[in-house]
């Protein structure tokens, strides 16, 4: 913040009330970068596909179900959305093998008590085309 008042201190032609504005942008924006987290950006754990032509990465809808998402690498263009039966393993631990998608359902799901899946600890195989 020292730094950041000393440089504008020194600008040309700021008023004393734009000075002030200025110092208190700054203060709310670093307070929003640093204390509140606002710009800190989401995991992102896709799995290559075997090409490298694009990714897979598990996401939630606007529902909140499990939906598995193909993108083109070079467009970010979705190509594909598997959404999952009801009832279904609910994929945690995504990792390509072979042309495959290996997953695992650990029973840990958003607004669940933990391990009340019915498939916890099942593990999977989804074949991408």
């Amino acid at each position: 913040m020292v730094l950041l008042s000393s440089v504008l201190a020194f600008g040309p032609g700021l008023s004393a009330q734009r000075h002030r504005d200025l110092l208190e942008q700054a203060e709310q924006r670093l307070r929003a970068i640093y204390d509140r987290g606002e710009f800190r950006a989401r995991r992102f754990r896709g799995e290559w596909l075997p090409d490298s032509s694009g990714y897979t990465v598990s996401e939630r809808d606007d529902s909140g179900r499990t939906v598995l998402v193909k993108v083109d690498a070079a467009t970010g263009k979705v190509l594909e959305i598997v959404d999952f039966a009801p009832g279904s393993a609910d994929p945690h631990g995504l990792a390509m093998h072979n042309g495959s998608l290996i997953s695992c359902d650990a029973g840990i799901h958003p607004n669940w008590p933990t391990g009340d899946s019915p498939t916890s600890g099942w593990i999977f195989r989804i074949d991408i085309a």
